[in-house]
């Protein structure tokens, strides 16, 4: 078995997916979950049979052109001599005539995804109110916004009016998905705008109304939830800090096998190189209560998987 380092990168990728366990939990506990699900479910339904086609097509695409871009990556790297460093072969790869779809910035253990060109939307702006009419209910809403002082102006104090669709009582939020989906538009807006001197100046360009009173509710439990997970994260944060390599990690924490991408279990099965002996490092055993934490997070998200 090989030594695979903690490193900052494989840190960050176990953390992720500690985050992604978290939020799933705490979103079905809050029927947060749900609500999203409905709504990702409706605007996908009302995009028609087009959408869902131009979904299909876009995953096989990526997936026959990753088959291809993988079998001359393959040749050329037969062809070649051995690489001086990580990055000494990738121009060398068939990459260059396919648009990547996800920029520099895809999940590089998912790599299969990244010619797709239809890309996954990760967040979604809505715009809630449940005293709004129920019958404009997950509709869109454009170019939406509060009054506020606009930030660079000639004239100091210059206001900006409320958008004529801006109802009392409207509040916008930003739900991030665990897993990000495919939706047939996507959203921009925020309770910040960078154009105003208030530092709550809701806007959209782009959003979803909900004015369904249980959606209204789920979604605006959303800020509470997402603070409960940022301290849960936090925990297991600090918690990861102590290890300096994987195997002490999982020697601690049977059940993080869950958390760790599958480059790193690849590498730590990989057969071990001869190396010095150095003293050992013992790092701190994991807290009861942060044990009970994870594991219930840990398996309920399993059996949610199973059910």
């Amino acid at each position: 078995m090989a030594s695979v380092n903690m490193t900052q990168q494989l840190q960050h990728d176990v953390v992720a997916n500690y985050r992604k366990q978290v939020q799933t939990a705490y979103e079905t506990k809050t029927d947060i979950s749900s609500t999203i699900e409905c709504i990702v479910s409706t605007l996908q339904d009302n995009a028609g049979p087009k959408f869902f086609e131009m979904q299909k097509l876009s995953e096989q695409y990526g997936k026959i052109a990753y088959e291809m871009v993988e079998h001359y990556k393959a040749t050329i790297n037969k062809k070649s001599g051995p690489p001086k460093n990580r990055w000494d072969n990738n121009d060398k790869y068939a990459h260059g005539y396919l648009v990547n779809a996800s920029g520099y910035h895809y999940d590089e253990d998912k790599e299969e995804n990244v010619f797709e060109p239809m890309r996954r939307v990760k967040d979604i702006a809505l715009v809630v109110n449940k005293n709004r009419d129920t019958a404009t209910n997950l509709s869109m809403i454009c170019d939406w916004n509060d009054e506020y002082t606009q930030r660079w102006s000639q004239d100091d104090g210059e206001k900006i009016a409320r958008s004529e669709n801006f109802v009392e009582g409207d509040l916008i939020f930003n739900h991030t998905f665990a897993e990000p989906v495919f939706l047939p538009f996507t959203t921009n807006g925020s309770s910040n705008n960078h154009a105003a001197s208030e530092d709550y100046s809701p806007h959209a360009s782009v959003a979803v109304l909900v004015t369904c009173p249980k959606m209204c509710d789920d979604i605006c439990s959303i800020p509470e939830t997402e603070a409960k997970i940022g301290q849960a994260v936090d925990k297991f944060e600090k918690f990861l800090e102590q290890f300096t390599t994987l195997k002490r990690f999982l020697d601690n924490y049977p059940e993080g096998k869950s958390l760790i991408p599958s480059y790193a279990m690849e590498k730590m099965a990989a057969k071990a190189k001869p190396r010095v002996a150095v003293n050992a490092v013992k790092e701190l055993e994991v807290p009861d209560d942060l044990r009970d934490e994870m594991n219930q997070v840990i398996l309920e998200n399993k059996l949610l998987g199973e059910s």
